[in-house]
């Protein structure tokens, strides 16, 4: 039976194997055994992935939230993006919402209110 919460690794699983790794390191030190999830995958999910592909076509404003009280994720994941765009000339609107966790509402009137100045 799965899980009632998803986890990352539930992300790579199949409908025939409820969670995979999706590092190298993981599967070498996990105390639970589990496959390691294909790499294709593990890339597709990964925005960097397409930064560095030189034929991707990126979008060029991106609004970056991220939870400063985000439990689930490390704070380096939203930085190191957002830092990736603005080197690569990308316009960045990045920030992290105090007080909100990982499932938190990010301001959405504000998100809609950004959208609508791009539009102008």
């Amino acid at each position: 039976m799965r899980p009632t919460s998803i986890s990352t690794n539930d992300f790579f699983g199949s409908r025939l194997t409820a969670a995979r790794h999706f590092t190298a390191f993981a599967q070498r030190h996990t105390t639970v055994p589990a496959q390691l999830a294909d790499a294709d995958l593990v890339a597709a999910v990964n925005p960097l992935t397409y930064l560095l592909k030189k034929q991707s076509q990126v979008a060029p404003h991106w609004r970056i939230r991220h939870g400063a009280a985000d439990r689930d994720t490390s704070f380096a994941i939203p930085i190191i993006l957002a830092t990736k765009l603005r080197n690569q000339g990308y316009d960045v609107d990045c920030a992290m919402p105090w007080t909100t966790p990982h499932s938190g509402d990010y301001d959405l009137p504000e998100l809609f209110d950004w959208m609508d100045q791009l539009c102008q």
